[in-house]
This record gives C-alpha cells, sequence and structure tokens, in this order.
C-alpha cells in the first residue's frame, strides 16, 4: 500500500495539486502502519523540498515538518546544482541547526556565495568549529564536510573569489586547533586549492602594463602601484598578497634596502653537453657550418647540437633566506614579457622585488590620477590562489627563476615566442639580426606559421635559408596559404596532417604544391610534363595529378604529348577549367572535352 501511495502522492506533488495532496496527507497517510509511514513520509517531504513548487512546499512542510539532515540535505544539493530554483531555501534555511557549519564550509568550496551571504546573514556570529578526522577529511561542527573534494564553480571572477576565500579565513583564524594555527590555515588553503582549477585560471597573476615605482635618493616616483597595494592589503586577511612589488631602484642605492630582493639580467645558452658564450649564437654562420663547438675539440656539424636557451632574471641577493622563493616565483608573472626575459631594463637601475612595509618610510613623489586608478584595478583583481598556499624552498644556487617560457627551452621557441608577441618589434631589435638568422637556419624544421612568415617579412629569410626544411601541419599550411607564403622550389616540406580524411589531404596537398611546396612521400615532379608521366600510371589522385591541378589546365594542356595523357587531362579537369585554353588542344581532343557535357 505504502510504495502504491507514496507514487500517488508524489504524482500529485508534481502536478500542484494542493487539495489533493492535502487530502492524502491527512486523511490516508495516518492510516498507513508505523513502520512503513516515517520513510514514507521522510521520502514524500524531501522529494518536495527538492522539486515542488513553494506552495506546495510550505503545504508539505506545514503537516510534516523537515529535520535538519534534510534542510542540509536541500542547501547541499543546491550549492552543487546552482541551476536548480531555490524557492524553498528560507524552509531549508529556518530548520537547519546542527548541520550549519557543514552547509556553510560546504558552499564556499562549491563557491557558492548567495548561500554563504545567507547563512552569515542569518547566524553573523556563529562560531564553527574545525578539525581533521583522523582520515584527514575536514569536519566542521563535528561532520565531514560534504563538498570539500568539489571545484569551486560558477563564481564571478576575482572579487567573488576573494570574499569565499576572506570568509573561510576568518572562520580558520577564530579556531583555537593543537597544531600551529598557521599551518592549519595553508594546509586548508591547499585543500581549496588544490581543486580549484576554475580559481586557478581566473586569479592568476597577470603582467602589470603600468609604471613600476622607481626609487632613487630615497623618493619613489611613480608611486601609484605602492598606493593600490597599500590599500589592497588594508582591506583583507591575507595581507602577504599585497607584501611585495617590483621596483626600479638606482643601482648604487640598491644594497641599502632591507628585505629586498635584486635581480639581474640572464642570457645563456648550452649544447646538450656544455655551456655555449651566448655572444657565439651571433657569429654568422654558427649554427650551420661546420666547426668547433666552445670547448670541443673535433669538428662536428653544430647544428646537428640541441641547443637550449636561458633569457630572463635571477637573484643576486647573497641572502634571502627569510623569503619564500616560491612567492617570489608566482610574484614574477606582474613583470611584463620583456622585463620577464631580462631584456628592457632601465640602464643604471636594479629590477627589485621590494616589501611594501618598507617603502611606506620613502617620500612619494607626484601620483598620476588615472594611472592611479588603473593600479587600483589591478591590485583588486590581484589575488592569486597560488599565493594562498605558498611553499616554502629554495634553490640550491639561491637563483630564484620562474621562466617557464624560456629556461632551457630550445632556440626554436625563442624565434616563435618573439613572432607571436605582442612585442616581437622589442624583442627582435633586442639582439643581432645574424642570432634570428641563425636560430632560423638550424631550427626550421620547428618552428610554426607566424614564425616562418616573420622570418621572411623581418629578415628576408625564405627556404633556401631553411638547413633543416620545414615540418608542417594542416593549421600551419592554412596559415601560410592564407598569408600567400611562396616555398622555395627546392625547400624540404615534412607534412604531418595528424587525423585528417583523405579528402582534407588532397586539399592541404594541393595549397602545398599551390605554394611552391612538395610533401615528402614521393620524388618531386621536376616539371608538369614530368609529373604527367608519372600521373598517368597512378590509378588514384596521386600526388603528381593533385601538382597537375595546382599548376593549372593551360600547363597541363602544353605538356601533353600522348592521346592518353590528353584523355588523362580532360578527366583530372573540368571543362570550364580547359575551356580558356582550348585552342591550344588538338581537334580530336577538343571535340571529346565538349561532346561530353552533353552526354556524348
Amino acid at each position: 500500500m505504502s510504495i502504491n501511495l507514496e507514487k500517488l502522492i508524489k504524482e500529485h506533488v508534481k502536478a500542484n495539486n494542493l487539495p489533493m495532496v492535502d487530502a492524502l496527507l491527512t486523511t490516508i497517510v495516518p492510516l498507513v502502519p508505523a513502520a512503513q509511514r516515517d520513510p514514507l513520509i521522510d521520502s514524500v517531504v524531501f522529494d518536495a523540498l527538492l522539486g515542488a513548487k513553494l506552495e506546495m512546499v510550505k503545504l508539505v512542510v506545514n503537516q510534516f515538518p523537515i529535520d535538519d539532515a534534510m534542510a542540509a540535505g536541500y542547501l547541499l544539493d543546491r550549492s552543487i546544482e546552482r541551476d536548480k530554483d531555490r524557492e524553498a531555501m528560507p524552509i531549508a534555511l529556518a530548520a537547519v541547526q546542527e548541520s550549519f557549519g557543514n552547509v556553510l564550509i560546504s558552499a564556499i568550496y562549491t563557491g557558492d556565495l548567495e548561500t554563504v551571504r545567507t547563512l552569515q546573514a542569518l547566524s553573523p556570529n556563529r562560531h564553527i568549529e574545525l578539525s581533521y578526522a583522523k582520515n584527514g577529511r575536514l569536519v566542521a561542527d563535528g561532520q565531514e564536510v560534504k563538498h570539500q573534494f568539489e571545484v569551486m564553480r560558477n563564481f564571478q571572477g576575482v572579487p567573488a573569489f576573494r570574499e569565499l576565500i576572506e570568509t573561510l579565513l576568518a572562520i580558520v583564524k577564530t579556531n583555537d586547533l593543537e597544531q600551529n594555527q598557521g599551518e592549519f590555515l595553508y594546509d586548508l588553503c591547499n585543500r581549496v586549492t588544490e581543486c580549484m582549477a576554475t580559481a586557478h585560471d581566473l586569479t592568476d597573476i597577470h603582467s602589470f602594463s603600468g609604471d613600476f615605482p622607481t626609487i632613487q635618493s630615497g623618493r619613489i616616483d611613480h608611486p601609484e602601484l605602492l598606493l593600490a597595494f597599500n590599500e589592497a592589503q588594508d582591506n583583507n586577511l591575507m595581507k602577504s598578497m599585497h607584501s611585495r612589488l617590483f621596483c626600479w631602484v638606482k643601482t648604487e642605492e640598491a644594497h641599502d634596502l632591507p628585505k629586498a630582493i635584486a635581480y639581474a639580467p640572464v642570457k645563456r645558452a648550452a649544447s646538450q653537453s656544455k655551456p655555449v658564450e651566448f655572444s657565439f649564437l651571433s657569429t654568422p654562420g654558427a649554427l650551420t657550418t661546420p666547426g668547433l663547438l666552445p670547448g670541443d675539440d673535433k669538428v662536428k656539424a653544430i647544428l646537428w647540437e640541441y641547443l637550449t636557451i636561458d633569457l630572463g632574471i635571477e637573484t643576486t641577493s647573497s641572502d634571502v633566506s627569510e623569503l619564500s622563493i616560491y612567492s617570489e616565483k608566482i610574484l614574477q608573472k606582474m613583470l611584463p614579457d620583456l622585463n620577464f626575459m631580462g631584456l628592457d631594463h632601465p640602464a643604471g637601475y636594479t629590477l627589485m622585488s621590494m616589501d611594501t612595509g618598507i617603502l611606506k618610510a620613502l617620500d612619494i613623489g607626484q601620483v598620476d590620477p588615472a594611472a592611479l586608478g588603473r593600479a587600483r584595478d589591478y591590485a583588486k583583481s590581484f589575488y592569486s590562489s597560488q599565493l594562498l598556499s605558498p611553499e616554502e624552498g629554495m634553490d640550491s644556487n639561491k637563483t630564484n627563476n620562474h621562466r617557464e617560457r624560456f629556461e632551457k627551452k630550445s632556440l626554436s621557441s625563442l624565434f616563435e615566442f618573439a613572432a607571436n608577441s605582442e612585442n616581437r618589434e622589442a624583442i627582435f631589435e633586442c639582439f643581432d639580426p645574424v642570432f634570428w638568422r641563425n636560430i632560423y637556419q638550424a631550427c626550421s624544421d620547428s618552428l610554426d606559421a607566424q614564425s616562418i612568415l616573420e622570418g621572411r617579412d623581418r629578415f628576408g629569410l625564405t627556404g633556401k635559408d631553411a638547413t633543416k626544411g620545414f615540418s608542417i601541419n594542416p593549421n600551419v599550411i592554412n596559415e601560410l596559404y592564407e598569408a600567400g607564403y611562396r616555398f622555395d622550389d627546392e625547400v624540404f616540406c615534412r607534412t604531418t596532417y595528424w587525423s585528417s580524411t583523405p579528402e582534407d589531404c588532397v586539399v592541404l596537398n594541393r595549397k602545398l604544391m599551390e605554394m611552391g611546396g612538395w610533401p615528402n612521400f614521393d620524388p618531386r615532379p621536376q616539371d608538369v610534363e614530368d609529373a604527367l608521366k608519372v600521373a598517368i600510371r597512378k590509378k588514384d589522385l596521386s600526388l603528381y595529378a593533385i601538382y597537375i591541378q595546382a599548376h593549372g589546365a593551360e600547363s597541363a594542356i602544353e605538356a601533353c604529348k600522348t592521346e592518353a595523357q590528353y584523355r588523362f587531362l580532360s578527366k583530372l579537369f573540368t571543362t570550364a577549367e580547359i575551356e580558356p585554353f582550348a585552342h591550344k588542344l588538338p581537334l580530336k581532343q577538343l571535340g571529346d572535352v565538349f561532346s561530353r557535357d552533353i552526354g556524348l
């Protein structure tokens, strides 16, 4: 009976049939045996809470009030299923008691700022006891936090993330834990950020486009970013988030500043086996002419040495033991690409990471209101999830670099970065043209389309300069084709078409041949006549047939010598393609071409 009754009630709940549900709950349900009645009521009430209209929920709950567990179940469900309606939230909030902490912390982990704010407004001074269970899981008020391993989703950018995290940290700070509170805080932040891919993406530090503060004779010029960081620091719990920034310091004054880290530009190159003098890379023919590798006693072609490059900055300070190297690495993301590469450093000044508290004691120069506004916007968005849980550590050589793009990367990576950078003009101008020519020659088979085009347009480099030829894929072919690129006839093209269909391969090969290139599958024909001799013997649409198509009907007609070749040509080109050059056809072949159009 109870199963059928439960099904009947739920059907009318779903249909929002208030009179029928009221009648069933008040007259029929009380007749059900007690052992069956309680699970029936729980199922009906929770089902209504999750999916019924508010008026129906009120009717059901008025008859059978919900308990803490049921209220928590509803709230936890809505924290995950953010697109569902929340009409019943006031009813659930009024009933939640023991599970308050579980629901609030879970809402933080899921990024449900609405629920967090509502719960805090309901009980603004409520203490939540946090601890860890033996299995390592987070516990709030004696309950394991339901959603502690969920990814924070759908929060609205950095301000929302910041409010959620600072709410969490405020709760942490109110707990008197046996273990070190700082360790607990960082461990807790780690648990949050480990699963928050979205938070990492949205809160990643971006480079600052304005002027960094400049320090000389105890005075700070361009102080806007410092002022903005000081304001942001005063308004958040994680003051360390805005406690350091980069400045340009007059070099002779750099050693006088406490809690500061000085950086110097780095330019290094290395072969597979040994360092290489960086200046050597600007020697004509350094990478393509057989010769002596520095420190080598045997003659070898340097072209075949795998050379890597390291451009950027590193610490020169003798003692940075009190500072987090990890945090410094994250902060380096503030730097524009040129500064990050160790380029475009003002003469006479040293790049330094400074403590904002120290800087407060210096004289402040003139403030630009517009620049201050931009700096404030930057400071508000400067809230890296990585900085919430810094890992203390030190490189053995006390260098401090975060040069993911450049450290121990191939020379081609540098060329590609420069070619695709917004600062390409400045980057290319930082090195001798011979330097770039050498990279192009030695690494041509690793360059992307933009690098190939940049080599042509900026340095006049062509396939004749590509010692290793080109390794090209569909993207490269299409980009070069759109840009009107032309290969030298003798250039070697190694093609990789991934999962392209046969039809796609035909299109790609034709584009390549129209640009003067040739896929490396078969020997390249000397001309259309040569291609015609091979193509006529192949059944499928071979590379040689595509080659002929790429050179056009006129060239094909002029290359024909036999009747069989003319017949092959008539199948390879449409009548419309042949018609402009029909006068070059023998009379018989002319008749054959046009008779097919009328079905003869």
